[in-house]
């Protein structure tokens, strides 16, 4: 059941990368492929069959960055505090998001 939680949480991590790709209005017609690429990185791919919180901290980090890029500042808080719970080493990638948000 949970390789099967895991799964699902992957397909959320492909949607993430390529809802991002095709916001930055790259006029490839290769978006999804290459969404695909990144989803499917061995890095990503290999640990989704663990049960591990890999995947749904990768999710929920991809998640803040998406929500850190379209300024939507109650979300950020929400997945970024989500991510915290799921994974403690998670406060390294939010300290580089607010870095990010502060000198942007």
């Amino acid at each position: 059941m949970m390789r099967a939680i895991n799964a699902l949480i992957f397909s959320n991590i492909f949607l993430i990368f390529l809802t991002k790709i095709y916001e930055f209005k790259d006029p490839n017609t290769n978006n999804s492929s290459r969404a695909l690429n990144l989803a499917l990185t061995p890095t990503i791919y290999f640990f989704n069959f663990l049960d591990y919180t890999d995947t749904l901290s990768l999710c929920l980090i991809t998640m803040a960055f998406y929500y850190n890029m379209v300024k939507s500042n109650k979300r950020l808080a929400l997945t970024s505090l989500l991510s915290l719970y799921v994974r403690q080493n998670n406060i390294i990638w939010l300290v580089y998001l607010m870095l990010y948000k502060i000198l942007t």
